[in-house]
């Protein structure tokens, strides 16, 4: 309307005007009629710009089949990016509200459209980075591959393997895969319906614990402690879904290799399991418990059987250490009787200075040659014990005599003293710190500076008897 109006002017002033230069007259209002269209045009064109630079970029197609991304994908994304670019032309040119409001909706809906696809396929892509889909992952339970749940599994499989295309929905637009066992589109925020059951590890674990804790005495072999047992391993079936943990325990090693909570070579069982897929309520819940029974019974069976386990070896070891304490009696009796053969104790008890004589007076041996002066003469005296060459001169001795009054004291050297008591092991330093070879000392109970000392103390011993 701007440029028709100034030609109008234009003529007017034309004929106005004798003698002017028409074609210099007409030509310059045309020139900025023009220039005006460029200017508005420009200005229309980077407004539909502006919108169409919102338009979201493809997602990563990393990891997604090639054939899809070519044939399926990118027609759509690059069909919906002209739809697009249209409405933002049809909502910069429209000339009412309503119209502005319409063309909006339709860019709207094409925005969410390119967003959607991309979200799918990143979630398609997080499904297959995690591995889930590996024919050898151990995490899946061999339930995956039973009953209904065997068409899902190989279904899911195969949207990851290739076996299965992937398509975009006509009409929702979204990425997914057509179930022939379905019957229809299944999208992609449907795949975890179709997903493969995991092991039911945490139950397994809850399982394994109870049955370590039986080994080891920390459950009773009563009634309550088990039933306690028990319920701890019921509440958890209930972390999850029931069903699928069931099934997980019937079907996998999850206890000792090779031992499962129910014998599927029982054909009274097969009807039961697949009664757990029964779409009757009534029916699934009934067949679930039964088997909860089942194994109910078996578990508190298997948590007995590990703590009377626990009981009858318990009770091996007490009869073990009764018989290591009569074996040692025994044995310090059969000393005993070689002392009694050895030494003459009605002497030893009657005779006052029976010790001193023992150890001094009647065996030469006990006594040692020392030099007196410089002539070399030399005289025996009592052998000095705190000195390891007497020490080890009279330990043997000292022993004998040490047990007719304490078979379980021995006789130890250490700065400058013999000392008497219980001997023990060391295994540890001061520190707690093991050490690599384990020491032996006494425990004492007195100590002596002489043979006549240590000779004293034994003959009071034997006037206490």
């Amino acid at each position: 309307m701007g440029a028709d109006k100034a030609l109008l002017d234009t003529f007017e002033k034309l004929y106005s005007s004798r003698g002017a230069n028409y074609a210099e007259a007409l030509s310059k209002p045309l020139a900025k009629a023009a220039a005006d269209i460029a200017v508005r045009r420009e200005k229309l064109r980077k407004e539909i710009d502006d919108h169409v630079s919102l338009y979201p970029p493809e997602a990563d197609v990393t990891d997604v089949p090639v054939d899809f991304v070519s044939n399926d994908l990118r027609p759509v994304l690059s069909g919906e990016r002209d739809l697009y670019s249209q409405y933002a032309e049809r909502f910069v040119k429209a000339r009412t509200t309503e119209e502005k409001n319409e063309a909006r909706a339709l860019m709207d809906r094409s925005l969410n459209t390119v967003n959607s696809l991309n979200a799918d396929i990143k979630a398609y892509k997080s499904l297959k980075g995690g591995g889930f889909f590996d024919a050898d992952n151990n995490l899946i339970s061999e339930q995956a591959f039973i009953g209904k749940q065997n068409d899902k599994t190989q279904e899911i499989f195969g949207v990851f393997t290739g076996k299965t295309p992937l398509t975009i929905d006509e009409e929702t637009k979204r990425l997914g895969f057509f179930s022939e066992k379905e019957n229809r589109f299944v999208p992609v925020n449907e795949f975890e319906k179709f997903l493969p059951p995991q092991k039911a590890e945490k139950q397994a674990k809850v399982l394994n614990t109870i049955l370590d804790q039986a080994s080891k005495g920390q459950i009773p072999n009563n009634k309550d402690a088990v039933e306690v047992a028990l319920k701890q391993f019921e509440a958890s079936l209930g972390e999850g879904d029931r069903v699928e943990n069931i099934k997980s325990i019937v079907y996998d090693d999850l206890l000792v290799p090779g031992f499962k909570l129910i014998d599927l070579k029982n054909d009274e069982f097969k009807p039961l399991l697949d009664e757990l897929d029964s779409d009757d309520e009534d029916i699934r819940l009934a067949a679930e418990e039964k088997i909860t029974d089942m194994m109910r019974n078996n578990f508190r069976n298997l948590v007995e059987e590990r703590a009377g386990i626990f009981d009858r070896d318990q009770l091996a070891q007490a009869q073990q250490k009764i018989n290591l304490q009569t074996q040692a009696l025994r044995q310090r009796q059969e000393n005993q009787l070689k002392l009694n053969k050895q030494f003459n104790y009605k002497a030893a008890y009657d005779d006052p200075m029976y010790a001193r004589k023992f150890l001094i007076d009647q065996n030469p041996n006990y006594k040692e040659e020392v030099v007196v002066n410089m002539l070399d003469d030399k005289e025996t005296r009592v052998a000095d014990i705190t000195t390891e060459k007497g020490f080890n001169a009279n330990a043997a001795r000292m022993r004998e005599l040490l047990k007719i009054v304490n078979d379980k004291f021995d006789i130890q050297l250490g700065d400058g003293e013999v000392s008497i008591g219980p001997k023990v092991v060391v295994t540890e330093d001061a520190e707690g710190n093991t050490l690599e070879k384990p020491v032996t000392r006494i425990v004492e109970e007195a100590s002596f500076k002489s043979i006549e000392d240590f000779s004293d103390y034994i003959q009071r011993q034997l006037n206490l008897i």
